[in-house]
């Protein structure tokens, strides 16, 4: 996806931004320990924001390229884990309640699941969700 110029976010990034913005936000105002996010803590929230989504000169445009049936979430949690995988569970958590649910601070889950799916894999959650119509036979 081209990006006609480095100052004009398409809505789909700007939209990425600031919902992990805010999600980074909202961990900083708790103290590191804190598990903002199922098992996850406030500290690796903020050091996985803060390496998946670099604010440089490649930025916006910048997303990870994880297959979407690569995405996985570990049950034995362990604190200082990969960014990405931090993400996975960040999404996961999302993935556990309703889209309208509140998450953490003024997020819905929603807006969380959307925000990094397209961080993980740089595509859209709701375009994977919808199913491919098949042809029906007969």
């Amino acid at each position: 996806m081209a990006l006609k110029s480095a100052t004009h976010f398409d809505e789909q990034h700007r939209q990425t931004v600031m919902v992990l913005a805010t999600l980074r936000a909202v961990a900083a105002s708790c103290t590191s320990a804190t598990r903002l996010l199922g098992n996850i803590r406030c500290d690796d929230i903020m050091r996985a924001v803060d390496a998946l989504m670099p604010l440089d000169e490649f930025w916006p445009g910048e997303t990870q390229d994880i297959n979407p049936a690569h995405i996985y979430s570990r049950h034995d949690w362990r604190d200082g884990a990969a960014s990405d995988e931090v993400l996975m569970g960040v999404l996961d958590c999302a993935l556990h309640h309703h889209r309208d649910a509140n998450l953490a601070g003024p997020l819905n889950a929603g807006e969380v699941q959307d925000a990094v799916y397209h961080v993980l894999t740089g595509r859209d959650l709701s375009a994977d969700r919808e199913p491919e119509e098949d042809p029906q036979p007969g």
